[in-house]
């Protein structure tokens, strides 16, 4: 019984101790100085830059019918292809035709060559 007595108090013991120690270290860590990163909106400006230089290549697959919006270039689509299309936040895309009445407001992401070939891609014809 004593030396079931004595086990349990060493247990506390050596918990205390531990959980002490714990306090003190993280009272002490917690006391310590600490270094606020700050940067001007400038400087994220130029590190910004300095990612995208213009030796980056953005590379595209070449498919047939179909002509893909780069970033940087102009969001216009070529006479060989004058279907407009975006994708929208549903992961499919709408596409729209010369004749629609919102056609000229549009910024394409993609360009296709006829209405058929939008269609087999999984675009929707917006009217």
């Amino acid at each position: 019984m004593t030396n079931q007595i004595l086990k349990y108090f060493g247990f506390f013991f050596v918990f205390c101790i531990l959980f002490g120690s714990g306090f003190y270290f993280g009272f002490k860590t917690s006391q310590s100085q600490v270094t606020n990163l700050t940067a001007t909106k400038s400087d994220i400006k130029a590190l910004a830059d300095s990612s995208l230089s213009s030796q980056d290549k953005i590379v595209t697959k070449e498919v047939e019918g179909v002509f893909w919006i780069t970033p940087g270039q102009k969001p216009d689509c070529p006479e060989t292809h004058k279907i407009k299309a975006k994708f929208n936040n549903t992961n499919s895309g709408i596409f729209y035709s010369p004749d629609n009445k919102n056609y000229a407001k549009v910024t394409p992401q993609l360009c296709f060559a006829t209405e058929e070939f939008a269609r087999n891609k999984g675009f929707l014809k917006k009217y």
